[in-house]
C-alpha cells in the first residue's frame, strides 16, 4: 500500500468515526475495501488501534453501524463491538438503498476483523499465533490476554504487561507492553512501538520484523527489535545471525550474535553497543507483590494549577514548601484505585518550574528500564508547552498522526521545542533521582544530557508509594529569556506508569490532564495523547494573590 492510499483511508476512517462520510466518500469506500484485501486489513486495523478506546475513555456510542449489525458471536469479536447496544443511527437517518450499501462495506471488512485477537475456538479461520503464557498482559482494550488465545492477521495493541507468542513454524515472540503491532503474514510482524524478541526453533529461518525505517530478517536466529515512542529503532543478536536492511536508504548489514544496531527516527543506522539485559528474553518468575488489574483510569480532569512559590524551594522529597489543597488527585479504575493513584502538584518562579507528585505503587522506585523505554519502569511524566503563542488547545501531532501534507503551521506547532515532554523516575540501578527530557511533539532529545536540574525520591513508610519532587530551570524548557508567567494557559499533559517487581515491565498507566471536549483531532486512545496536542489539558498559571485561593477548583 503506498502512503497516498494509507492517507486516504486513514481521512475515511476518521469521518467515518466521526459523522462526517458523505455519500460520495462512503461509495469510494466501499470500492476500495471490496477490491483491495490489503485495505480492508489496513482500514480495520487503524479503527481498531486509533478509535476502539476514544469511544470507550469519552463514553461515545460506537458509531460502526455496518459493522454492529453483523452480529458476530462474542468471542470472536473487538472490544468496541460490544460497547453500545443502542439501534443504529443509519436505520433512523438513511434510505434503504444505502443501508445495503453499507452493509456490502460490511461483508468485506468482516473478512479482515475475522483476523483480530479472538478466543480460542471462536472461529476456523487460520491462526497465525497463539498465545502460550502472559504475565499480566492487557490488551489496549484493557481486556485481560489469556493463554490459548489466538492472534490472527491485522493489527493488535498490548497495554501492558509480556506475553508470549507461538507462531507458525514454532518460533516463539516474546512482546512486552505497550507495543503496537500487526501480522502481516505467518512469517512477517510489523512492529509500530514498543519491544519483541523473536526465537526462531533450530533449523528454521526467514522470519521478518518489520518497523517504520527497518526490515529485519532473520537468518536462523534469536534476537530482539525495539521501537521507542521517539521512534529511535535498535535491533539487537542474542545467537546466530540477521540482516537489517533501512527503508530508506535501502543500506543493509548483517550481525552476528552479540552486535546491535540503531536506527534513527530519520532512517540512519549506525552501530550500537550490545547489551545483554537490554530485551526481556524469558517471563520472570516472580509474582506481583499486590492484584493487578486494569491499570487504566478515566481523566475527568482539564485544569491543573500552578502556583507561584513565594520561598525557597529545598528539594528533598517532603513537600514542606508546598500548598497540598492546589494538588489534583487521579487514580485507576476501581478496584485499584487506592492502590494505583497520583496526587500532583506543580509551583514555579523567575527561574524554576517545579513538579510534586505522590504515586500509590505497590512496586515503588525500582525501575531498571533500558534506554529509551526509561518510563516503563515506572514513572511520571509531565508534558508542558512554554509558548504561549501556541494557545490552548494545542494543535501539535506527531508525525505518525499527521496528514501526509500538514500545513506549515501544523508543522511549526509539531516541531516547536518549547513543548517538552519531563519523564520523571528513580533509578534503581544507581539510586538516584532521573530526569529525561523529549522537546516538540517529535520527542526529540536534546543535544546533551541536562544540567542544572535536582531531584529526590521518598518512599512511603509503609512501601506502597513515592514522593517526587523536581526543580527544573526554565533554560531547560527552552524558555528562560520569556518564561511562564502569571495569567498564561499552557497545553499541559500528566501520566503515570507503574512496573514490576523488577522495574522492567510496564503493568499500566494513568492519562489526566486532558482536554475534555477535544477539537477536531485524529482518534487515538488516552496512551497516545501525548502525541496529540489538541488531546492535551492545560495548566493554569497563577499569581501570588491567587494562591490565597487555593483550594477552589479551576474553572472549567
Amino acid at each position: 500500500m503506498n502512503r497516498d492510499q494509507a492517507a486516504r483511508l486513514r481521512n475515511w476512517a476518521d469521518a467515518y468515526v466521526e459523522g462526517t462520510l458523505g455519500p460520495a466518500e462512503r461509495d469510494a469506500l466501499e470500492r476500495e475495501l471490496l477490491t483491495s484485501a490489503e485495505a480492508r486489513s489496513f482500514f480495520l486495523s487503524y479503527l481498531e488501534l486509533h478509535a476502539g478506546l476514544a469511544w470507550q475513555f469519552r463514553g461515545f456510542e460506537c458509531e460502526l453501524p455496518f459493522l454492529r449489525e453483523l452480529e458476530p458471536t462474542p468471542a470472536a469479536t473487538s472490544s468496541w463491538w460490544r460497547w453500545s447496544a443502542t439501534p443504529p443511527w443509519w436505520r433512523r437517518s438513511l434510505p434503504w438503498a444505502a443501508a445495503a450499501a453499507l452493509l456490502a462495506v460490511a461483508a468485506a471488512v468482516w473478512l479482515s476483523l475475522r483476523d483480530a485477537p479472538r478466543e480460542p475456538g471462536a472461529d476456523s479461520e487460520p491462526v497465525l499465533a497463539v498465545v502460550i503464557e502472559t504475565l499480566r498482559g492487557r490488551w489496549a482494550d484493557g481486556r485481560e490476554v489469556r493463554v490459548s488465545e489466538s492472534v490472527g492477521r491485522g493489527g493488535w495493541s498490548l497495554q501492558s504487561g509480556l506475553i508470549s507468542l507461538q507462531g507458525a513454524d514454532g518460533v516463539e515472540l516474546l512482546v512486552e507492553g505497550p507495543a503496537i503491532a500487526e501480522w502481516l503474514g505467518a512469517q512477517h510482524l510489523r512492529l509500530t512501538s514498543g519491544t519483541v524478541v523473536v526465537r526462531m526453533p533450530k533449523g528454521k529461518s526467514g522470519f521478518v520484523v518489520e518497523t517504520a525505517q527497518m526490515r529485519v530478517t532473520d537468518l536462523g536466529t534469536e534476537f530482539g527489535v525495539s521501537v521507542s515512542p521517539s521512534g529511535n529503532e535498535r535491533v539487537q543478536v542474542y545467537d546466530g545471525r540477521v540482516r537489517a536492511k533501512a527503508t530508506a536508504s535501502g543500506a543493509a548489514q548483517e550481525l552476528k550474535a552479540g552486535s546491535g544496531l540503531r536506527c534513527s527516527a530519520e532512517g540512519e543506522l549506525a552501530p550500537a553497543a550490545f547489551v545483554e539485559d537490554r530485551f526481556i528474553r524469558g517471563m520472570p518468575r516472580t509474582t506481583p507483590a499486590a492484584p493487578g488489574g486494569p491499570l487504566y483510569n478515566r481523566s475527568v480532569l482539564e485544569s491543573v494549577a500552578v502556583i507561584r512559590a513565594t520561598n525557597e524551594v529545598s528539594v528533598d522529597g517532603q513537600l514542606t514548601e508546598w500548598n497540598r489543597s492546589t494538588f489534583f488527585k487521579s487514580a485507576c479504575e476501581p478496584p485499584y484505585a487506592a492502590t494505583y493513584f497520583v496526587e500532583g502538584g506543580m509551583m514555579y518562579d523567575a527561574t524554576h518550574l517545579y513538579v510534586a507528585a505522590h504515586v500509590g505503587d505497590p512496586e515503588p522506585m525500582r525501575n531498571a528500564s533500558r534506554d529509551g523505554f526509561e518510563f516503563a519502569g515506572g514513572s511520571v511524566i509531565v508534558r508542558l508547552s512554554t509558548d504561549r503563542q501556541l494557545g490552548w488547545p494545542l494543535k501539535g501531532i506527531n508525525r505518525q498522526f499527521r496528514p501526509t501534507n500538514p500545513s506549515r503551521e501544523l508543522l511549526a506547532d509539531s516541531t516547536n521545542e518549547r513543548v517538552t515532554s519531563l519523564i520523571l523516575w528513580y533509578d534503581a540501578k544507581s539510586g538516584r533521582a532521573s530526569l529525561d527530557l523529549q522537546h516538540s511533539f517529535e520527542l526529540q532529545p536534546p543535544a546533551a544530557a541536562p544540567a542544572g536540574w535536582t531531584g529526590a525520591f521518598q518512599k512511603n513508610a509503609d512501601g506502597l508509594g513515592y514522593t517526587l519532587e523536581y526543580a527544573i530551570p526554565w533554560r531547560l524548557l527552552h524558555c528562560e529569556s520569556d518564561p511562564p508567567r502569571a495569567g498564561d494557559v499552557m497545553g499541559a499533559l500528566w501520566t503515570v506508569h507503574w512496573s514490576d517487581a523488577e522495574g522492567r515491565i510496564c503493568f499500566g498507566q494513568l492519562v489526566d490532564v486532558t482536554n475534555q471536549n477535544p477539537p477536531a483531532s485524529p482518534t487515538a486512545s488516552p496512551a497516545a495523547y501525548f502525541l496529540i496536542g489538541p488531546h492535551w489539558g492545560r495548566a493554569v498559571f497563577q499569581s501570588e494573590a491567587a494562591n490565597k485561593l487555593a483550594g477552589k477548583p479551576l474553572p472549567h
